[in-house]
C-alpha cells in the first residue's frame, strides 16, 4: 500500500527559478537550512538581549525565505513575530512562545527537507 505523507513545504518556487534541475534545487534546500538556523540563533540571542529591531528584522528575513520554500506556517507565523515586536506592548511570555514554535516547527521541516534532498540525489 502507497501512503504519500503531506509535505510541510511547497518548493514549486524554487523548482520555477532552477527550471527543476535537482543540483540547484538541493544548493537551495542546503542554503535555506544553514540560513535559517543561523537566524533562529539569532532570533533567540535578541530575544533574550529585548533587542526588538533585531527580533523583528530577523523574523523578517525569515518570512521572505520560508515564503520562497513554500514553508506557509513558518511564513505566516515569522509574519506574526514580526508584526508582535513592532506594536508598543510587547508581550514577553506570548513572543518567547512564537519565537520558540518557530524553531519546533523548522526542526520539523528541516527533516523534511533532507528527506527531500535524498528523493533528490538518487533522481539525478
Amino acid at each position: 500500500q502507497y501512503c504519500m505523507a503531506i509535505k510541510s513545504f511547497n518548493l514549486r518556487i524554487i523548482e520555477d527559478i532552477t527550471k527543476g534541475n535537482s543540483v540547484r534545487i538541493i544548493d537551495y534546500i542546503n542554503l535555506y537550512i544553514d540560513e535559517t538556523s543561523r537566524e533562529l540563533n539569532e532570533l533567540g540571542k535578541y530575544f533574550e538581549e529585548k533587542n526588538w529591531a533585531g527580533v523583528e528584522r530577523i523574523a523578517h528575513k525569515m518570512k521572505a525565505a520560508a515564503g520562497y520554500m513554500g514553508i506557509a506556517k513558518l511564513q505566516k507565523l515569522s509574519s506574526n513575530i514580526e508584526k508582535f515586536v513592532s506594536s508598543n506592548d510587547i508581550d514577553i511570555e506570548e513572543l518567547s512562545k512564537q519565537v520558540r514554535m518557530a524553531v519546533k516547527i523548522f526542526e520539523s521541516v528541516k527533516i523534511e527537507l533532507i528527506e527531500e534532498k535524498k528523493r533528490l540525489t538518487n533522481r539525478k
